[in-house]
């Protein structure tokens, strides 16, 4: 029986770990599916400042409400598709349209930390409608007209 030298064993070793990144973008390119995708959500932009809300959606019209024209706030849990987003923001208005953005989207957050704090807002139907596994819409807030940056307790526009 014949055993190899101890430096030919590394010297196979450091030749097959070398190649393992090439075998594995030659693998990734012939097998779309194993690549890394983006979330759904951030196919959407949001844009928004004290006067309202604009949604820019991958596959339909933009979508803008006026802050002072809410009148509904709420959370719809869409059906589970690793495709599409699952959990949306509706801002609904007198005429029953608005805008809806996916939770997660690129600059939800400071928007959605702006509509929890209205006064009225149901924290509580907020988190169940994350947690729901089947699709539900929770009413969040129901008003005349979102306060607007700088009028009460919500202080000024972020800086952007």
């Amino acid at each position: 029986m014949v055993l190899a030298a101890p430096e030919a064993l590394i010297g196979w070793s450091a030749i097959a770990l070398g190649s393992a990144p090439v075998l594995w973008q030659r693998l990734r390119h012939r097998h779309p599916h194993w690549r890394v995708r983006p979330p759904p959500e951030s196919r959407y932009r949001i844009d928004w400042d004290h006067a309202g809300v604009c949604t820019r959606h991958p596959e339909r019209e933009d979508e803008s409400v006026l802050w002072k024209d809410v009148v509904r706030v709420s959370l719809i849990a869409a059906q589970r598709s690793p495709r599409r987003p699952t959990h949306f923001i509706l801002l609904q208005d007198r005429a029953g349209l608005g805008a809806t953005f996916p939770i997660g989207a690129p600059g939800t957050e400071e928007l959605l930390a702006h509509l929890v704090s209205i006064p009225g807002f149901h924290r509580e139907r907020y988190e169940q409608g994350l947690t729901a596994t089947f699709e539900e819409v929770h009413s969040c807030w129901v008003g005349d007209g979102v306060p607007a940056w700088g009028a009460g307790p919500l202080g000024e526009v972020p800086p952007r």
